[in-house]
């Protein structure tokens, strides 16, 4: 792709006085011109907006939290594709070469990884300066009266840590998989599950996550 050709997403024309509300969906400013007919002097305008680069940074230790991020970055995907996507560990861009800016962490042993408090710590300036959103991923958000980052002791927790207000935070539940968990990881999350009455059985597999929740997140990261 040139570089004259970025895209723009049409969800508007207008001829003279007339309005024709129809979305165009992703089109590169070659195609815009053509749609004008060659002509920018022409009297069409558009209701038209570059797409925001966003990148979705994660932090997942079972794979769950990145099987979200996958879900949320294929919808994104289908109206802007200037979506990208990396571990926190790989992550070594400027946060100001992006507008939007996604973190999605899971939890172990009641915590959020240290490496995404630092990273929100070494960066806060430059994350106040652009769109962002957070969303922790953690196995007591199952519950419905701990579903919501406002009554999540862990996402309420990791806000009293750290000086950062994201434009959208959210929680999700995760999955629960006793078999893939290394032995004393095992013990432990059985023994945390029993605290809060879930199961305990080390047969058990379930994926608590509201896939319809992280739908609605998606919709609001891409009008964020």
């Amino acid at each position: 792709m040139s570089k004259i050709d970025l895209y723009f997403n049409v969800t508007k024309v207008q001829i003279k006085d007339c309005y024709y509300l129809q979305d165009k969906g992703n089109i590169t400013f070659t195609e815009l011109l053509y749609l004008m007919g060659g002509n920018t002097e022409r009297s069409i305008l558009f209701d038209i907006k570059m797409n925001d680069k966003t990148v979705i940074i994660y932090s997942s230790v079972d794979g769950h939290t990145l099987k979200i991020c996958n879900k949320i970055k294929d919808q994104l995907l289908q109206s802007n594709p200037n979506i990208e996507l990396f571990s926190i560990d790989d992550f070594k861009e400027d946060v100001t070469n992006y507008d939007k800016l996604i973190i999605g962490a899971s939890i172990r042993y009641g915590v959020h990884n240290k490496i995404v408090i630092d990273f929100i710590n070494s960066h806060k300036k430059k994350l106040d300066s652009i769109k962002t959103a957070f969303f922790s991923v953690n196995l007591v958000a199952r519950k419905s009266e701990k579903s919501n980052p406002a009554t999540n002791p862990y996402v309420i927790k990791f806000f009293k840590t750290i000086d950062w207000t994201p434009t959208i935070v959210e929680v999700f539940a995760g999955k629960l998989d006793y078999k893939k968990y290394p032995f004393f990881d095992r013990i432990m999350i059985q023994f945390i599950m029993w605290i809060t009455k879930g199961p305990t059985n080390i047969n058990t597999e379930i994926e608590y996550t509201n896939w319809e929740k992280v739908k609605k997140f998606g919709m609001q990261l891409g009008n964020m």
